[in-house]
């Protein structure tokens, strides 16, 4: 996928986590092979912010997975991949949410 289309992708994905939820904040910070979608809590009376991993993608296919720990995804089994930006963005949009239970089979 296109560096380009990939990063308009995510944004609009951070768009949507965004508008459901204004006690959090999302945002994405891109590496060589994955890109993290952090969670940072927005309440103010909270005197630090907590933030942790939501997501990660595939810097080079746009895959979605659940996060496995701060620093790396869930890959074991067939069913590591839990959707994709272009191809699943109906099915995604319809199940999102700030907590990420969508993430999770079902």
């Amino acid at each position: 996928m296109e560096q380009k289309t990939l990063i308009t992708e995510i944004n609009k994905y951070i768009e949507a986590l965004n508008k459901l939820d204004r006690s959090h904040q999302f945002n994405f910070t891109k590496g060589r092979t994955w890109i993290k979608v952090w969670r940072e809590d927005n309440y103010k009376f909270s005197t630090n912010s907590d933030k942790t991993i939501h997501a990660f993608i595939d810097a080079n296919n746009g895959d979605i997975y659940k996060p496995a720990d701060r620093d790396r995804p869930y890959q074991a089994g067939k069913n590591s991949v839990r959707y994709n930006l272009v191809d699943d963005w109906e099915d995604l949009v319809e199940k999102i949410d700030p907590f990420g239970h969508y993430l999770y089979l079902q």
